[in-house]
């Protein structure tokens, strides 16, 4: 599902304008990335935790020259999906894990 399909869905199911479902579907995106930025977890009950998470620097090489090189400490968005969204995935026909 793009965004766009996710503003006419909204749309459709709660009969509101998709100018304004674009809106909060914004602003929903955007306070969820300030707390991110702030070092937050967000708790979307249901469906999941967005939380940031270190990963650590390490030696690596360059595949061009050979040569050993350091790659840095970065931050990366994890998601864990939440117990209902876990079950959804588990009770899925066609589901090989």
């Amino acid at each position: 599902m793009t965004r766009s399909t996710l503003v006419k869905a909204v749309a459709e199911r709660t009969g509101a304008n998709v100018r304004d479902i674009d809106r909060i579907i914004t602003a929903v995106y955007e306070a969820i990335r300030g707390a991110l930025e702030r070092g937050e977890s967000v708790e979307l009950r249901g469906l999941g935790t967005f939380r940031m998470r270190l990963i650590r620097g390490r030696e690596g090489h360059d595949f061009s020259t050979g040569a050993r090189r350091r790659i840095p400490d970065r931050q990366r968005v994890q998601f864990i999906p939440g117990r209902r969204l876990k079950a959804l995935t588990r009770t899925a026909e066609g589901n090989v894990r």
